[in-house]
């Protein structure tokens, strides 16, 4: 029967794990601390994962290819959503792109998104780090806590691109770290 797809889903309640509170916990350090611990905590693990001979980020093809088993969203993320005002998030957001769009254009770095469009709400911004001072441009994100810079490092290992492509060097500013 597929009229039960579309029928509301109960929130799940079971317990959410340990990494996840953790998260949770340093991400509102974060928010009123001048270090940025989640940044340093993920650079630490990294550290340790390459000093074991393992890749930095670790890679699980499932969860870039196969739907979560749970259709139902958990109780809490139902809770921090319906905390978020929508309105300001996307005013946040656009103001976070136009300061790093500023940034890029002044440290020469290229962006295949160079404008926004009305109504959009971008998850961050994008640029080639190919190009440009990116050391300045990375000093300027992390200082005014604009977002956390992000690379594809299994890329190589996943992606039918060639070598040679340009879209290798694309990176990251994320605004929802």
């Amino acid at each position: 029967d597929t009229n039960a797809l579309h029928d509301p889903l109960t929130p799940r309640n079971e317990a959410l794990p340990f990494g996840f509170r953790l998260r949770r916990v340093v991400a509102r350090i974060d928010s009123v601390s001048p270090v940025s611990v989640m940044a340093a905590s993920r650079r630490a693990v990294r550290l340790l994962r390459r000093l074991r001979g393992q890749p930095a980020v670790s890679e699980h093809p499932e969860e870039e290819r196969q739907l979560p088993t749970h259709r139902a969203i958990h109780s809490e993320s139902l809770r921090l959503l319906e905390s978020v005002d929508q309105e300001r998030e996307v005013q946040r957001r656009r103001l976070l792109f136009a300061r790093c769009l500023s940034a890029a254009q002044r440290n020469d770095i290229d962006t295949p998104t160079p404008l926004l469009h009305e109504g959009v709400s971008p998850q961050g911004f994008a640029y080639f780090a190919d190009t440009g001072n990116l050391a300045a441009f990375a000093k300027l994100v992390r200082r005014e806590r604009l977002g956390e810079v992000i690379t594809w490092p299994a890329l190589s290992a996943r992606s039918p691109l060639p070598t040679t492509s340009r879209l290798r060097t694309l990176h990251l500013v994320n605004f929802l770290a």
